[in-house]
């Protein structure tokens, strides 16, 4: 029984490199970003993980916890944002987007607190 559990599983986190390695190769061929890739890609899996249970089997034994998510995948994610970064275009364009960024993050952090404020007993 473990010894199944365990070639589930192991076949599931390969099937889920390979297809990351073939989605990375993929989307830089057809200029689209990563990162959004990848979320359209795990979005189309779950859908087919949920649909099909054969596919599911290996799938069950992989659960993510939110501080994996929040302390390992989300810093490599913007690393690897921030590694692709053009340096030179970012400075070319340094005024118009601080002047976009602070006024949305503002709006942005409002907004979502008067959502927060009028929808929960805060």
């Amino acid at each position: 029984m473990e010894a199944e559990l365990f070639i589930n599983t192991v076949t599931a986190l390969m099937g889920l490199l390979f297809i990351a390695a073939t989605s990375a190769l993929l989307l830089k061929r057809l200029h689209f970003p990563y990162t959004v890739g990848l979320v359209i890609i795990g979005i189309a899996l779950s859908f087919v993980a949920d649909n099909f249970q054969g596919l599911s089997q290996g799938l069950e034994t992989l659960k993510l916890s939110p501080l994996l998510i929040m302390f390992i995948f989300i810093p490599i994610l913007i690393f690897e944002s921030a590694f692709g970064t053009d340096v030179r275009l970012l400075l070319k364009n340094l005024v118009p987007t601080m002047v976009l960024a602070a006024p949305g993050l503002l709006l942005s952090t409002g907004l979502i607190g008067l959502i927060i404020y009028l929808l929960t007993p805060l």
